[in-house]
């Protein structure tokens, strides 16, 4: 299966300002798996502006080819581009925000069962075109981190079995 964009699936020319991308997640199984852009897919122009992308997550689990997890936060691709601007791509823990300590910004998991390969890539941000950003936070803001020490910006995680043969 090849599943994308739970949140936001942008094929032309898209901003978001002073939004909240949060909480979407994708999860792609069966025998070979794709899962991209939980929180945002883009294969256009992408401008995001002052705004928080947190908590998604895609995984993807292959029973017998391939797994591809990217892009939890925002994938991007194509011959668009992504400008990200005075943003939090991951967890804003700053006093006022609720989250727990043991929160994850974005998340990319994969695992193959007997596969030739597993792979997660771009918890917070994956993108295989022009990117510009500025004035962001690719991770955790915290006040006061002591207080907090379980807190993740974001993550990736692959895991993969192969079986050997022998002949």
């Amino acid at each position: 299966s090849d599943l994308q964009g739970a949140g936001v699936l942008n094929h032309g020319s898209l901003t978001l300002s002073n939004d909240l991308i949060s909480q979407n997640g994708i999860d792609a199984t069966g025998a070979t798996a794709t899962s991209r852009g939980a929180g945002i897919y883009n294969d256009g122009t992408l401008d995001v502006e002052g705004s928080t992308v947190t908590q998604n997550n895609v995984a993807a689990e292959a029973t017998a080819g391939s797994a591809f997890a990217r892009g939890g936060g925002i994938y991007s691709t194509g011959t668009g581009s992504i400008t990200v601007d005075d943003s939090i791509i991951g967890v804003d823990h700053e006093v006022g925000n609720s989250v727990t300590c043991t929160e994850t910004g974005n998340t990319a998991s994969a695992q193959a069962d007997a596969a030739d390969l597993a792979d997660a890539e771009g918890g917070g941000i994956y993108t295989d075109n022009a990117a510009t950003i500025t004035d962001s936070t690719i991770g955790t803001v915290s006040q006061d981190e002591d207080d907090c020490p379980g807190l993740k910006g974001n993550e990736a995680d692959r895991k993969s079995t192969r079986l050997n043969s022998s002949h």
